[in-house]
Parts: structure tokens; C-alpha cells; sequence
């Protein structure tokens, strides 16, 4: 019995190509963290713009893995994210931010309707499949 192996040379060479693949990458990781940061400031909500300018993405390499997150930098985020009051739903109802001076917010009264624009980045980003398009793009150029 024997085996012929017709191409096997490009095929090592092209896996020589990958060698060192996890530094060769990261600007793809970028790339993609870009895009859902892009994703991100468009879904949230504007008055003045503060909350979404200070959207911003940040990158961490640590024992050769990369790190990417994504937030925002204003402390008042999470109640738009979350919305606060009666108008928060789930179990915890009463959740206003700050202080409650006794008498001046009555529990479960008010607030503001949840604003999910985070989630819905993070939802659009896994729908459109964003990193693993953009990270097969670029080793599929390394492969060539």
C-alpha cells in the first residue's frame, strides 16, 4: 500500500504562514471591537452626546491573550441601560440611583424605561457573526 501526497509542500508552507497567529491577529480583534464600538454609539440614546462619546473600546494583552471591552465611561450608563424605578421592571423595582431622602421618592413611582443599546450592539454584533467574519478574513490572507 502508499500514499501519494500531491501538494503537501504549499500546505506546510501555508501552515508555516500561521505560525505566531495569535500576534497576527489581534489587529483583527481590533477591527472587530471597532465595528461593535461603532454599533454601540449608534444605538444609544442622545440628549447632549456625553454618553456617547464616552463610549470607548480597550485592550489588554495579558499572557498572550487579548482582551477587548467595550463601555461606557459615563456613571449615569447604567441607568439608561437599566432604567430605574418602577419603570426598571424585573424583582428589583425600587432601584433608584443616589440617595433616597425619606420622603422625597416614593417606591415604585417613576423613573426611566430601560435603554438596552448596549445589548442590542452586543445582539447585532453575534447576528452579523462580526468577529469571526473579520478573523477569517485575515487568515485567510495569511494562508495565502
Amino acid at each position: 500500500m502508499s500514499i501519494q501526497t500531491m501538494g503537501l509542500d504549499k500546505v506546510l508552507k501555508r501552515l508555516e504562514k500561521l505560525k505566531d497567529v495569535d500576534t497576527k491577529l489581534a489587529p483583527a480583534i481590533k477591527k472587530a471591537t471597532l465595528k461593535v464600538e461603532a454599533r454601540a454609539k449608534r444605538e444609544t440614546p442622545v440628549n447632549m452626546g456625553a454618553l456617547r462619546g464616552s463610549i470607548e473600546s480597550k485592550f489588554k494583552v495579558q499572557k498572550n491573550v487579548l482582551t477587548a471591552r467595550i463601555s461606557p465611561g459615563e456613571k449615569y450608563a447604567k441607568y439608561v441601560h437599566e432604567g430605574t424605578g418602577s419603570l426598571a421592571g424585573g424583582r428589583d423595582r425600587g432601584f433608584t440611583p443616589g440617595r433616597i431622602r425619606s420622603g422625597t421618592v416614593k417606591k415604585g413611582i417613576g423613573g426611566i424605561r430601560p435603554n438596552k443599546f448596549m445589548k442590542r450592539a452586543a445582539d447585532w454584533a453575534a447576528v452579523e457573526d462580526v468577529f469571526m467574519k473579520t478573523i477569517s478574513k485575515e487568515i485567510s490572507k495569511l494562508i495565502k
